[in-house]
């Protein structure tokens, strides 16, 4: 997620949705074993991102959004950002 941030920060937004993406894997692959709910949670979130770079969404909106994401999995035990 730093990695999505500092690449939007950066005035890249391909390379911002290049790790969205890798982002978004790593999630789908971790998120099976995490109570649905939570789950459900922190894909809002993840959808929220990818809404804001594709409107090329202030940085600010962007950078409060990846927080929110990062604040949500630091709650889960297990799940590295």
């Amino acid at each position: 997620m730093t990695g999505v941030d500092a690449a939007y920060t950066s005035a890249n937004p391909a390379q911002a949705q290049a790790k969205l993406e890798e982002a978004r894997s790593s999630w789908n692959k971790v998120s099976p074993a995490i109570w649905t709910r939570q789950a459900q949670a922190i894909q809002l979130l993840f959808d929220s991102l990818e809404t804001e770079l594709k409107r090329s969404a202030a940085g600010e909106e962007v950078n409060s959004t990846i927080y929110e994401i990062m604040e949500e999995l630091d709650d889960m035990p297990g799940v590295l950002r």
